[in-house]
């Protein structure tokens, strides 16, 4: 029997917290076929509460070895020090060629 693969992850309006991120991060990492993650409303990398920079540090470590081409992030509340991270991730990824910030259909 043929292994399915999952190259689309889209999870909008979503409320998501630090294990959540940190549970994505390490789906990334397992499912080398995923190519499209989309988080948008209820992610918050950055100072409005939820997540915090130590889960996008494993969301960006996760995208710098994953197979992940594209990466949008429409409402998602990142700040400055988690920008930094994912541009880390952006510049380390053998895979990872778009970042956006903005809803994109």
């Amino acid at each position: 029997m043929k292994r399915r693969s999952l190259e689309l992850l889209y999870m909008h309006a979503c409320p998501l917290d630090s294990a959540s991120i940190k549970a994505l991060a390490a789906a990334i990492k397992a499912l080398p076929e995923l190519r499209r993650v989309m988080l948008g409303g209820g992610a918050e990398c950055g100072g409005g509460g939820g997540v915090g920079p130590s889960a996008c540090a494993h969301l960006a470590s996760a995208l710098a070895i994953g197979g992940v081409a594209s990466l949008s992030l429409p409402g998602v509340g990142i700040q400055d020090p988690e920008v930094k991270a994912l541009a880390k991730a952006v510049a380390s990824s053998q895979a990872l060629v778009q970042v956006r910030g903005r809803s994109v259909v």
